[in-house]
């Protein structure tokens, strides 16, 4: 994670979160959906 997000006020670190999390479930899902 680059650091300026640590400088950054607290709800813009919660929304890169949400945003990664989202980001990680999707890639995991195509990874499940093309080994089918």
């Amino acid at each position: 994670m680059p650091i300026y997000i640590i400088n950054q006020p607290m709800y813009i670190n919660y929304i890169v979160t949400q945003i990664n999390l989202m980001l990680h479930i999707n890639y995991i899902n195509s990874i499940y959906i093309y080994s089918m």
